[in-house]
């Protein structure tokens, strides 16, 4: 099977940390942070490196309840996608598209532990949950 040129493994310190990681990296805190660095295309390690992350024990109920959300996020991601065939250079392609917006509400409960994490207030969270909304919902699901 063929894989992307650019797709990398990214491994987190621990099982637990990994949801933490996913959490964050499917977060509208982190889709501000990379639209801000990144080249709103790809995504690669260094972004996700430099996002800032230190593990703090204080929240150890925060990260659990994360990875609750993230176990969700995943399972609610898979319901709602949708296989396509395309064609490519060697033929035709199964691909698995998936639809983010359609699951915006378990991306806030995520954003909302976040915003425990990095000490944001109420407004600044709820800036960031709307942040470029139109293009990352649909109008009857913003």
């Amino acid at each position: 099977m063929d894989r992307s040129s650019t797709l990398e493994e990214i491994h987190a310190s621990s099982p637990d940390l990994k949801y933490v990681f996913i959490g964050i990296i499917n977060s509208s805190l982190f889709f501000w942070f990379w639209s801000l660095y990144g080249d709103e295309f790809h995504l690669v390690r260094e972004e996700i490196a430099s996002f800032p992350f230190v593990y703090d024990k204080k929240y150890k109920v925060v990260y659990e309840t994360i990875q609750e959300k993230v176990r969700t996020l995943m399972h609610d991601y898979k319901k709602n996608a949708i296989l396509k065939e395309v064609r490519a250079a060697k033929g035709t392609v199964t691909i698995q598209e998936f639809y983010p917006r359609q699951s915006k509400g378990i991306i806030d409960e995520i954003d909302d532990l976040l915003a425990i994490m990095y000490n944001l207030s109420k407004k600044e969270v709820d800036y960031i949950k709307s942040y470029d909304i139109e293009f990352r919902t649909d109008e009857d699901e913003a």
